[in-house]
């Protein structure tokens, strides 16, 4: 089977992605409608390996409930729970009083993944929010910036059968409210993802996403830290998300030559199938050592993240 760093087999093979569709419908119950489908990992930001997961996000809806998943790590900090809390709590207020039918990764990602490897024999991710919840938002960013903003316009599209996603997009389409930019500026230029830091140590997902994807979550982080400051920062340049691999690379060749080697060396331990075998077959065997090593790369990583956030170039991508 033919493999592309920029389409998973969801999206090039119709059958397969109907199996997905009907399985996903069965984990969320009677009475979930799937509004659409998104793949927001590695295949669309043209990064993946034929080992790579493939990344999916449903937007749902439901008659007796708003929809609701979180995450049981340490990487949804307590500031943005809260402005989810006030954002249902907004949803309610304007729509209705509902129940909030809340699950976490562990109970409803986890399992359906499991489920969906043992049916696929490939790694598939799988998180959903409400369809409610996010035109909600997408209508009022100041309630608190919202994952989806640049989610949409980061991502393949592989189900919108009443065309609400397409919607969305081009509601999107050049806009940059202050509230996003703020939030945008202090999470992705000011200083890198707080969750880089968390996985500088063991965690239990480690191993699991080593054998669903063969991904070190450090690595994720790294290559994200990277890309994310070069998508927040020509967005705030032009309103458009610079964020595929070859144009992300492209991009420091051009703007940041002198960190180029640095870059290219980061992105290879995750899109280098050799490299990235290797790096996890000595994760797995000596973590600590690996640890270490990623320790060493933060101050360059740090200071290469701080430089996109100085340049001043638009970008000619």
């Amino acid at each position: 089977m033919d493999f592309y760093s920029d389409h998973s087999f969801l999206e090039t093979d119709h059958q397969k992605f109907e199996q997905y569709l009907a399985m996903v419908q069965r984990a969320l119950g009677a009475n979930r409608s799937i509004v659409g489908v998104i793949e927001i990992g590695s295949y669309a930001k043209g990064e993946a390996v034929p080992e790579s997961d493939a990344d999916t996000r449903i937007y749902a809806t439901a008659p007796d409930a708003y929809l609701r998943l979180t995450m049981g790590r340490i990487h949804q900090s307590q500031s943005r729970m809260e402005v989810m809390d006030q954002a249902y709590a907004r949803l309610e207020k304007e729509q209705g009083s509902l129940p909030v039918e809340s699950r976490t990764w562990e109970d409803f990602s986890q399992p359906l993944s499991e489920a969906l490897l043992r049916e696929f024999g490939r790694p598939i991710d799988v998180g959903y929010t409400d369809a409610r919840l996010v035109d909600l938002l997408l209508r009022d960013p100041g309630l608190g910036a919202l994952p989806d903003f640049d989610l949409l316009q980061q991502s393949n599209v592989l189900y919108d059968p009443q065309g609400v996603l397409a919607g969305w997009k081009e509601r999107l389409r050049g806009r940059k409210p202050p509230e996003i930019e703020t939030f945008y500026r202090s999470r992705y230029l000011d200083a890198l993802p707080f969750e880089i830091y968390g996985n500088l140590g063991a965690d239990h997902a480690d191993v699991y996403k080593l054998t669903h994807g063969g991904q070190i979550q450090w690595v994720k982080w790294a290559v994200r830290s990277l890309r994310d400051a070069v998508a927040t920062k020509t967005w705030m340049q032009t309103g458009t998300f610079v964020y595929r691999k070859d144009d992300v690379l492209r991009w420091y060749q051009e703007h940041l030559p002198a960190r180029f080697p640095f870059v290219r060396q980061i992105y290879r331990l995750k899109i280098d199938p050799l490299e990235r075998k290797q790096l996890a077959e000595r994760f797995l065997a000596n973590a600590q050592e690996c640890f270490a090593q990623f320790r060493s790369y933060m101050p360059e990583l740090e200071q290469t993240v701080k430089e996109v956030g100085e340049t001043e170039s638009l970008p000619r991508i």
